[in-house]
């Protein structure tokens, strides 16, 4: 009898209870529908598409195919044990399994076929077998779960030893963690405050993931949400040094590859880009012990955004000593690079620029870059030839850390390259050891607003701005150059130096007065000045309100000029008077004009007419006793430029 699409409906109404009284058809062809009903459903799959579940994956692969159609599905609950997190559900295909990995693909003990993994968004890197307890490697089921090219990988919480190699080089890659708790010192890793996905390398001697030869893939980072971190020897009082990983990823000649939102705990080494343009660095933090991030060959562009460098593993001493040795992002050949959002803070530099083989940095655009603690914000190395930036904000401080003072020679922006070409918009540097601006090779540096605060903290004369013998700087405003503990000058006072063309450098300083047969001490009530550069000679003023202990006899000097450069020339300075009182001149000192005196940071009054070049010069101030003083005027001398 032909079986009809209402005799299926029929049978399984039959089957189910559901016919109404009022039919007209007898028991018996019920029955017989309902048997064919049975035929039909095992003939098509209907019956194979109701899954099963069994507890384990050795559940799984012992589970007899025999009988069962194509399509048939079944569910495991665990792969060690139900609720391990290695929950799956398969598919049984035809033929037996090509490449088995008891998670996406696996292999029954008997019989012809195959487990595949039902597709998700996302899979749960534990139904290969992965487990997070900080001794069973993960590099295997990486490597596993890479091979099989079933999407998005999930590592959920927990920590992770990775402790073999991962090659990756048919796919992109995509993993994601659980994220990451930054609270966690040094002396404090363990599963109960590490939350989240993280990942511990114990072993120096191999590169955890290769990835190379990728045409690249837009949208999904390929790693993102995890937290790495090394073994490092233990922290005491002496020298530190880390141990000498080598770099965590290591990308070759690849399209796009992205990273996001990482930690690098305490990586002495972190992703090496090579030749691999297009790829997006975002939300990187951590506190690396050597070069995290490394580019070169870079023939296309790629973006680099949102770094922080923190030491979010260890403040000691020891190890700030040598993470200031450390220039954790270091770019060779890159063609326009985008950089923005970059923080650092006790490292030798933010972001360094050197040479390769391929050439170097240019066309890079750099947003905003903040260096606290750190010897420079930016340093082009001197072996980097044809630099190119162009950089909209660079605030840089060299105090030390920890302590107070400043680190010696620090600086904001330090160029000892050859041939470069850099633009600044905004610069502010505080607590420099040395200048707050150096172009010491040949190279050209354009600023347009600077706010250059307390420099020279090592006291050797450094200036605010300082060109080498070939470099050129160029200031589109008055920078504002004050609180300068170690008098020195704006640029160096001699004519030695690069070129300058600085339109109206203004600093402020703080003048004194003493005379050559002083035999008291002056104190101060007030005492203001201002030092003016407008590109081919300086003007200073200088309002000083004091009293002498027991008087004061000489020679009349006014001194704490911020400069002292024994390259300077004697030469004379048009000074005026604007007030006095409580000094007693000579008849014949009418004080119009001064010396200034190589190597010293001070103006001699002379008196006009003959013996101006005299020093001292014959003059005497507050013969006798003791009172209070004013003095104020202005001094204007050649810059020597």
């Amino acid at each position: 009898m032909p079986i009809s699409k209402d005799d299926v409906s029929y049978g399984y109404r039959y089957l189910l209870g559901k016919l109404p009284e009022n039919n007209d058809r007898t028991a018996g062809q019920f029955l017989l529908l309902a048997w064919a009903l049975i035929v039909f459903s095992f003939s098509t799959g209907a019956w194979a598409q109701s899954a099963s579940t069994v507890q384990t994956n050795a559940a799984l692969q012992s589970t007899s195919i025999s009988g069962l159609a194509v399509g048939t599905t079944i569910v495991r609950s665990g792969f060690y044990a139900a609720g391990d997190g290695g929950a799956a559900t398969y598919t049984l295909s035809a033929s037996n399994c090509t490449g088995p990995d008891n998670g996406a693909k696996v292999q029954p003990s008997s019989g012809t076929g195959c487990w595949m993994l039902q597709p998700s968004t996302i899979t749960d890197i534990r139904i290969w077998g992965a487990q997070n307890n900080n001794s069973t490697d993960i590099g295997q089921y990486v490597q596993k779960a890479y091979d099989a090219n079933v999407g998005c990988i999930f590592i959920p919480a927990g920590i992770w030893l990775w402790s073999s190699a991962v090659t990756m080089s048919a796919q992109t890659p995509c993993f994601r963690g659980a994220g990451w708790n930054e609270a966690v010192s040094a002396g404090s890793l363990s599963s109960t405050n590490m939350l989240g996905t993280w990942i511990h390398r114990s072993s120096t001697s191999f590169t955890p993931a290769t990835i190379s030869g990728l045409a690249g893939q837009g949208g999904t980072p390929s790693f993102s949400y995890i937290a790495f971190y090394d073994d490092q020897p233990a922290i005491g009082t002496g020298p530190w040094t880390p141990n000498a990983y080598p770099y965590f990823f290591v990308l070759n000649n690849n399209g796009r590859v992205d990273f996001d939102n990482i930690m690098f705990y305490n990586t002495t080494h972190c992703i090496s880009v090579f030749n691999s343009a297009r790829g997006h660095i975002t939300n990187i933090y951590g506190q690396p012990q050597g070069t995290c991030l490394s580019f070169d060959h870079m023939h296309d562009i790629s973006t680099l955004k949102d770094i922080q460098f923190w030491p979010f593993w260890s403040g000691a001493s020891v190890v700030a000593a040598f993470d200031q040795t450390v220039d954790p992002i270091v770019y060779a050949r890159s063609d326009s690079p985008f950089i923005d959002d970059i923080f650092t803070l006790s490292y030798h530099s933010a972001l360094a620029f050197t040479q390769s083989n391929e050439g170097t940095t240019t066309g890079a655009q750099i947003g905003s870059v903040s260096a606290d603690a750190t010897l420079y914000g930016i340093w082009i190395k001197p072996d980097a030839t044809g630099v190119q930036l162009q950089i909209a904000n660079l605030r840089g401080s060299g105090q030390a850390f920890p302590g107070t003072g400043s680190q010696p020679g620090s600086g904001t922006y330090r160029d000892s390259g050859t041939s470069t070409q850099v633009s600044i918009g905004n610069i502010d540097c505080f607590y420099a050891g040395g200048s707050c601006i150096s172009v010491l090779g040949s190279g050209s540096l354009q600023f347009g607003n600077g706010v250059l605060w307390n420099y020279n903290n090592d006291n050797n004369g450094s200036a605010a701005i300082n060109a080498g013998a070939s470099g050129f700087i160029s200031g589109a405003n008055p920078p504002s150059i004050a609180n300068v503990t170690h008098p020195a000058p704006v640029i160096p006072t001699t004519s030695a130096g690069g070129i300058y063309e600085l339109r109206g450098v203004r600093q402020y300083w703080t003048p004194g007065v003493v005379g050559s047969g002083e035999s008291g001490t002056v104190t101060y009530s007030s005492r203001v000045g201002t030092f003016w550069y407008d590109g081919s000679q300086v003007t200073i003023t200088f309002y000083i309100n004091g009293t002498t202990s027991s008087g004061l006899s000489g020679s009349l000097f006014i001194n704490g000029l911020p400069f002292t450069d024994n390259e300077l020339p004697d030469q004379h300075a048009f000074c005026t008077i604007s007030s006095m009182a409580g000094i007693t001149l000579s008849p014949s000192f009418n004080i119009l004009s001064g010396v200034v005196a190589s190597g010293l940071n001070q103006i001699l009054l002379v008196q006009s007419g003959s013996g101006q070049a005299t020093i001292p010069a014959p003059t005497t101030i507050v013969t006798g006793g003791s009172g209070s003083f004013v003095l104020g005027g202005s001094c204007t001398f050649a810059s020597g430029q």
